[in-house]
C-alpha cells in the first residue's frame, strides 16, 4: 500500500491531475489471527486516458513485484468507471455568457477543476459541450448522506437548460 502511494508523485506529470487513493482495507475478523487474505480497495481519478493507463500499469507492476518478493498470490481487479468530465472551453464560454445575461453575474459562478466523473463524460469525448451544476441552496454537498435536493432547483435548472437549447438552435439554423 505504501508503494502505491508513490505512483502519483513519482510517476505522473504534476500538471496532469491524478488522484489515487486506497480507501478500504478488508482482512480477517479476529485481532489475534493472521488473515489468509487481505483486500485493498481504492479509486483512481485522472484527467487524461494516458495517465490512467500509466497508473494502472504501474499498479500492476508494483503488485506483481510485491507478490514475487513475498511469495504471495495477488489478483488485481479494476472496475470500469466513467472518465473525467472535461468541458470544452468554447462551450463553457458560450454557456457562461448566455446564463449571465439571463440570471446575472452574481448567480453564475465558474467552478475550479474537479476530479468527478460521470456518464456525461462519454458524450463530451464525442461532441463538444460542458456540464453545468445547478445550485441547491444550503444543502450538504452532493453524495453526502445529508444531501437534501431542493425541488425549487428544478425550475431554475430547466430554465437554464431551455435557454441554452434555444440559443444553440438559433445559432445552428442561422
Amino acid at each position: 500500500m505504501t508503494a502505491i502511494n508513490t505512483i502519483v508523485p513519482r510517476s505522473t506529470d504534476p500538471l496532469d491531475s491524478v488522484v489515487l487513493s486506497i480507501n478500504a482495507i478488508n482482512d480477517g475478523d479476529a485481532y489475534n489471527v493472521i488473515p489468509s487474505t487481505i483486500e485493498l480497495r481504492g479509486s483512481l481519478r485522472t484527467i487524461s486516458h494516458q495517465s490512467r493507463s500509466e497508473c494502472l500499469a504501474r499498479i500492476d507492476r508494483m503488485c506483481a513485484g510485491t507478490a514475487s518478493t513475498y511469495d504471495l498470490k495477488v489478483d488485481v481487479t479494476y472496475m470500469p468507471v466513467s472518465p473525467a468530465t472535461v468541458n470544452h472551453p468554447g462551450c463553457v464560454e458560450a454557456a457562461t455568457a448566455i446564463l449571465t445575461r439571463a440570471f446575472g453575474a452574481e448567480r453564475v459562478l465558474e467552478s475550479d477543476t474537479v476530479m468527478g466523473a460521470e456518464d456525461f463524460s462519454y458524450m463530451l469525448e464525442k461532441l463538444p459541450g460542458c456540464i453545468i451544476w445547478i445550485g441547491n441552496g444550503d444543502s450538504a454537498p452532493l453524495h453526502s448522506k445529508h444531501y437534501d435536493f431542493s425541488d425549487e432547483a428544478i425550475i431554475h435548472g430547466m430554465s437554464a437548460f431551455l435557454l441554452l437549447v434555444k440559443e444553440a438552435s438559433t445559432h445552428r439554423t442561422g
